[in-house]
């Protein structure tokens, strides 16, 4: 058999096994589905909510005027406990709202207007899970239905946007701007790499909470570093999306971290066990510290809402204030 005929044979068998390969490892993986959609009372934005069949993950993707703005993120919340390994869909029941309210403390506006479509997702576990949809954006929240206390191991908060947008963060660690380049520069470096080495090591989840914000595209931020809520992402198609939380309350604040996909997932400070207190008090730095974490993120009651998860939206950054 002449060799250009077995090389020919070879290859065909070679071809054969890796479609064969690709098809199972295909069939392996989940399929997400989807669950259903909520738009916005303008009709705007829609969210498209979907489910993977093996674990009953929840994912959402976001778009405008039918451009996408967010891929499928991952929305999560893990507690201790079986009953809570696998989530299952009990019912989800739509409604929507349209009313005016007066806040009680004073703000840029007398009176606003509640005006959102909703779904409330039942769990056969005793928790819940409701998602709004405004004109301005998403809102959604966890409801606790427990008679027990909840452990809550870990909560995810993912916004993957479609390509890579621009940026606007304070990060949790920020050098001070030096005074001059070249060797003053590298003088000034070192000293405060010695310096540092005789302060206490404090934990990565402390901060002043006093740095800068900055802008850059999300794929060169540093996938360790831990930034502020709010952030605010400049997208490619001229929109601009905010991602925040708002009623916080006997819970970690929320924590952000760039994703494998260039966007932003939350992770927030383990549970606090023990404090310490400083020697040196002259020391400003000195403060009182976390000493000793637990491996979860919040011990709370089992009746109750969690914090809202938002992503304002708009192609007008400066109505955001006034949102």
């Amino acid at each position: 058999m002449p060799i250009q005929a077995i090389m020919k044979k070879y290859v065909l068998k070679a071809l054969q096994f890796f479609i064969i390969m690709l098809l199972v490892f295909s069939c392996q993986q989940p399929i997400p589905k989807k669950i259903t959609e909520l738009v916005s009372p303008n009709k705007k934005i829609k969210l498209q909510l979907f489910s993977e069949n093996t674990n009953q993950q929840l994912q959402y993707s976001i778009s405008w005027n039918d451009t996408n703005l967010i891929d499928k993120s991952l929305i999560a919340l893990d507690l201790e406990g079986e009953e809570f390994d696998q989530l299952t869909i009990k019912d989800i029941h739509p409604f929507a709202m349209d009313s005016l309210f007066s806040p009680v403390v004073a703000a840029k506006r007398k009176i606003f207007r509640d005006h959102y479509n909703a779904i409330h997702i039942n769990f056969e576990q005793p928790l819940a899970l409701e998602i709004r949809m405004y004109d301005e954006g998403m809102a959604y929240r966890w409801i606790g239905k427990s008679n027990q206390q909840l452990k809550v191991l870990k909560e995810t908060f993912e916004v993957n946007p479609a390509g890579d947008v621009e940026l606007f963060y304070a990060p949790y660690e920020q050098e001070a701007p030096l005074p001059a380049p070249g060797l003053i520069n590298f003088i000034i470096r070192q000293r405060e790499k010695i310096r540092n080495l005789f302060k206490d090591k404090k934990s990565p989840y402390e901060s002043f909470f006093e740095t800068q914000y900055q802008q850059n595209k999300i794929s060169t931020i540093n996938k360790k570093s831990f930034l502020f809520a709010p952030a605010l992402i400049q997208s490619q198609h001229g929109k601009y999306l905010v991602v925040g939380e708002s009623d916080v309350i006997d819970y970690p604040g929320m924590i952000l971290q760039k994703t494998p996909q260039n966007g932003l997932s939350t992770t927030f400070s383990p549970y606090p066990l023990e404090e310490q207190m400083p020697i040196d008090t002259l020391n400003y730095e000195k403060i009182i510290s976390v000493s000793k974490f637990a491996d979860y993120i919040a011990l709370t009651k089992g009746t109750r809402n969690f914090p809202w998860r938002i992503i304002m939206m708009t192609d007008d950054p400066a109505s955001i204030p006034a949102a």
